[in-house]
């Protein structure tokens, strides 16, 4: 993790206007894909299903508005 944060801040490159530039945390989320996989599953026997239903839309509104970035800017 502090490797990517070095990388992050020495390579800051925004892409310019008009660019949607994602890189570097798309790297870091597809290194940390099975331990939030991992993660997930462990939280999710604990909580309610309130909770699990409030967490799926926080996620789907998430997904809609990096889509929304992406295709927009």
């Amino acid at each position: 993790m502090l490797h990517l944060l070095v990388r992050l801040k020495a390579n800051r490159y925004s892409g310019g206007s008009g660019f949607w530039g994602y890189r570097y945390p798309l790297e870091a989320l597809a290194a940390a894909a099975p331990l939030l996989l991992l993660a997930y599953t462990e939280w999710v026997q604990r909580q309610s299903k309130l909770i699990r239903k409030v967490f799926r839309w926080l996620v789907l509104a998430s997904i809609l508005l990096t889509a929304t970035g992406a295709l927009v800017y």
